[in-house]
């Protein structure tokens, strides 16, 4: 990765869309909450969803980013992504495949895995940073258009997806147990038979800032829920998604990013940099993923987290 992302101010956000969860969706939701402050210090488009299931009412956010393949596999961020859905976008098309994907992937207020799709091609492996390789489970179709995993070690329940790449829909997927690992590698053949890998790059990886009524400002982790790679097009997106309790506490979300491109502030050494942003990175991956239930257990307004942050 070369391009560098431009400095930009906050934008206030409103946006919120109704989301399917286990037992229903906004419309049902017993004590439907006010939707926090919203401050967007990143170039990429976020949603706040609402939900209620039977683990209670909760706050849901997705943003994605596109990357461009280049000729060797380097991932680049484009310049124009893949634009998430939208609150005017018709739920009854939600199962078909448009240019913001599949609507009801993201209309879902939590997967506690990440699914992989992949048009022109097939995914062979993936790889975490270290070379180990992760289990793929090959996912079924059913009569309604989704797909999800049905075989052995299935969860009870198994979360569908519907198997979109962009506009186009795809014959094949997979999952994987968890989330897609930091510094993930993905092996995939073309269908003229090439192999290619291509390695996420790393630390990229949007994250929330939790502003609480109490002064707590708590960093929270976002996480790959899903993948579609287009072969033939040489765009990857990765749909991040994170939840948190709606319990009336939250005063301000904020959006962020954290980039090996990432710059200094104006007047900060190189050095101290670098340490708050170990100290970031460092505080996010240590966050036990949300693979029961909902709701990032590191988004608790009493947690304490690494101070180098802030300094």
């Amino acid at each position: 990765m070369t391009a560098r992302l431009p400095a930009l101010a906050p934008v206030r956000q409103t946006a919120m869309l109704c989301a399917l969860a286990l037992l229903g969706a906004c419309a049902s939701l017993k004590d439907p909450q006010t939707a926090p402050e919203q401050t967007n210090y990143t170039p990429f488009a976020f949603v706040l969803l609402q939900a209620q299931d039977s683990s209670g009412s909760y706050w849901s956010t997705f943003t994605k980013l596109t990357y461009d393949i280049d000729a060797d596999g380097t991932l680049t961020l484009a310049d124009v992504g893949e634009p998430p859905l939208k609150a005017s976008d018709d739920p009854a098309q939600d199962r078909s495949c448009q240019p913001h994907g599949g609507g009801e992937n993201q209309r879902t207020s939590w997967f506690p895995y990440t699914g992989l799709f992949v048009r022109g091609g097939e995914v062979l492996a993936v790889k975490d940073a270290r070379g180990a390789a992760r289990p793929l489970r090959s996912l079924s179709a059913d009569s309604e258009g989704r797909m999800k995993y049905a075989g052995p070690h299935a969860r009870e329940p198994e979360y569908t997806f519907v198997p979109c790449v962009g506009a186009h829909r795809v014959d094949q997927g997979h999952r994987l147990d968890s989330y897609l690992p930091d510094g993930a590698r993905l092996r995939l053949k073309a269908e003229d038979g090439r192999i290619q890998t291509l390695a996420l790059p790393s630390p990229d990886q949007p994250f929330l800032m939790l502003r609480y009524k109490s002064g707590a400002v708590i960093p929270v982790p976002m996480r790959p829920v899903l993948v579609s790679v287009d072969l033939q097009a040489r765009r990857l997106v990765v749909q991040y998604q994170s939840t948190f309790s709606a319990n009336g506490k939250l005063r301000e979300i904020e959006y962020r990013f954290v980039t090996a491109l990432g710059e200094p502030s104006e007047g900060e050494s190189a050095a101290h940099y670098r340490q708050r942003t170990d100290a970031l990175v460092g505080d996010l991956r240590q966050c036990p993923p949300p693979t029961l239930l909902p709701r990032e257990s590191c988004g608790d307004p009493a947690r304490e987290p690494d101070r180098k942050i802030f300094d």
